[in-house]
């Protein structure tokens, strides 16, 4: 999560096409796709017309169509390695996916990506996402709430746990789920060795 953890550096630049638009912005990247519940997003720019609804990605052939109007920005697909660049300029972050069979498997990465930018997140009622993460992120169960927590996360800026989330982040991270990996192995093969003998096993560190 290093390479996000840039979007709280004084030394990360805005893109040109965000940096004029006005905040407080609410921001989503990912696929543009039929799991975006767009009717929220819409509800959510002409319930505010003062924010700015930012949404980062391809747009499928698939989605639902809404129109960018005056609050509401479609700025396309990024390169990754300057989606921290654009994370920097969120001010709360949203997961708004639908309540369907496919989003009750699903556990967006995207969620640690906006963590590790210390970033507040609202999130549609994801079952994982509710499951693992309530106590670090906002959840809601229909589009009333979600706008209200997203008011919340706007009003209440400093008292977010935006720390804890970072960290939950780090603890995520492709290192330190390898880490964990190593452990559970390590410990299996002491377990099966002893079983069957003494001896010593040892574990070589692998980085990939």
């Amino acid at each position: 999560m290093e390479h996000f953890k840039k979007a709280y550096s004084n030394n990360t630049p805005l893109p040109d096409d965000i940096l004029n638009i006005r905040h407080p912005i609410i921001g989503y990247f990912g696929g543009i796709d039929e799991r975006i519940d767009m009717t929220l997003v819409k509800y959510m720019a002409d319930l505010h017309p003062e924010w700015s609804i930012v949404m980062i990605g391809p747009i499928r052939e698939y989605a639902d169509k809404v129109s960018q109007t005056e609050n509401l920005y479609f700025l396309g697909g990024k390169n990754y390695k300057i989606l921290p660049n654009y994370l920097k300029a969120f001010d709360v972050c949203i997961i708004p996916f639908k309540m369907t069979e496919l989003a009750v498997h699903t556990n967006p990465t995207k969620l640690l990506e906006y963590l590790a930018g210390g970033k507040p997140v609202v999130a549609t009622a994801i079952a994982d996402l509710k499951k693992l993460y309530s106590n670090i992120i906002f959840i809601a169960d229909n589009k009333e709430v979600f706008v209200e927590l997203v008011e919340k996360c706007i009003r209440e800026r400093k008292n977010i746990k935006i720390s804890e989330g970072i960290k939950l982040a780090e603890s995520n991270s492709w290192e330190a789920m390898v880490d964990k990996m190593e452990d559970l192995m390590l410990i299996n093969l002491k377990s099966k060795y002893n079983s069957n003998g003494s001896g010593t096993v040892t574990c070589r560190k692998i980085f990939l």
